[in-house]
């Protein structure tokens, strides 16, 4: 004999549009964290400073699909950023190097606190 359940699921619109405006704020707030943080390891290759401190940005238009990106946007950055082997100078920033984003990246050294400050910031800012 076949037994029947029924059963209602009501979705409360208010608390899921909570959780996506925290998740979104959290993921903002994490690519400052990340820019913060290569800033301060002193990675990005410095002569006069334009591509760490104006050049390089969090572009946050695509957040509330998900995505924030960290941009170099002077024409150079590609260049140096793609070539490791330069002998950068290391007056400014001793640890200059290509690749700077790379140790905030999934498989990069810093990946553990990448996701914890998200974790982070994604609790304080659902209230969880």
């Amino acid at each position: 004999m076949m037994k029947y359940v029924n059963s209602r699921v009501v979705i409360n619109q208010s608390v899921l549009n909570q959780i996506t405006k925290a998740a979104t704020t959290a993921l903002e707030m994490t690519g400052d964290y990340v820019h913060g943080e290569i800033v301060t390891a002193q990675v990005i290759p410095f002569e006069t400073g334009t591509l760490q401190n104006e050049g390089t940005y969090v572009n946050k238009k695509d957040s509330k699909q998900g995505s924030v990106k960290i941009v170099s946007s002077e024409p150079y950055a590609r260049r140096l950023y793609f070539h490791p082997e330069y002998n950068f100078k290391k007056d400014n920033n001793p640890n200059a190097k290509g690749k700077w984003l790379e140790d905030w990246s999934e498989k990069g050294k810093y990946a553990k606190e990448v996701i914890q400050a998200y974790t982070m910031f994604f609790k304080q800012q659902g209230g969880f």
